[in-house]
């Protein structure tokens, strides 16, 4: 993925929405010196509420299901 698709992608998250073109592509460069790329299995868990998280992910395909304990669906999120 190129920056220029990259540019766009997080353009459309609302935390950088108000950014200027040279902010949004700083934020990239910081992004790129910590970059790692993760392939997130299906059902696998990234996030536990109440656990401590330092981490900001970025979604660039698929979908991501935000679900209770007991397994009910409150979110889902698509990377288009």
């Amino acid at each position: 993925m190129d920056l220029e698709e990259m540019v766009e992608i997080v353009k459309r998250i609302p935390i950088s929405q108000g950014f200027s073109q040279e902010q949004t592509t700083k934020m990239l460069d910081v992004c790129e010196e910590r970059h790692e790329e993760r392939l997130i299995e299906s059902g696998e868990f990234i996030f536990r509420k109440g656990k401590p998280n330092s981490e900001m992910l970025i979604l660039l395909e698929g979908h991501l299901h935000v679900k209770t304990r007991t397994g009910a669906e409150i979110a889902s999120i698509c990377c288009g």
